[in-house]
């Protein structure tokens, strides 16, 4: 069962959809959705996580290498969506500060 579904915005933009929480039995597959994101050519790679309440530190990580590898190549990471749980969880961690999130101020952190 896939938990992550892949949508073209535009020649620029993709949205990778999460459906279900990040936990150990599904950050493998989350890992390499995103990763393959690096040999495309889109620019900027919006995470949907409107769906997921539960996001674990493997699962983090996963979106922070990725934001520094794709800063290298000149591409961006964004999260679009998020569910009002996660978007605590990430405010606590002060991940806001790193990641852009649709909606909010800008990061204040870069890498």
């Amino acid at each position: 069962m896939s938990v992550v579904y892949r949508k073209e915005l535009n020649s620029r933009e993709v949205e990778l959809e999460v459906r279900g929480d990040l936990t150990e039995a599904t950050v493998n597959e989350f890992r390499d959705a995103l990763y393959a994101e690096l040999d495309k050519p889109h620019r900027l790679v919006k995470l949907n996580l409107e769906n997921v309440h539960i996001i674990n530190s493997a699962s983090l990580g996963a979106i922070l290498l990725y934001q520094k590898k794709a800063r290298e190549e000149g591409k961006e990471i964004m999260i679009g969506k998020c569910s009002e749980v996660l978007r605590k969880t990430i405010m606590a961690i002060r991940l806001d500060r790193i990641i852009a999130i649709e909606g909010e101020a800008p990061p204040t952190i870069s890498n």
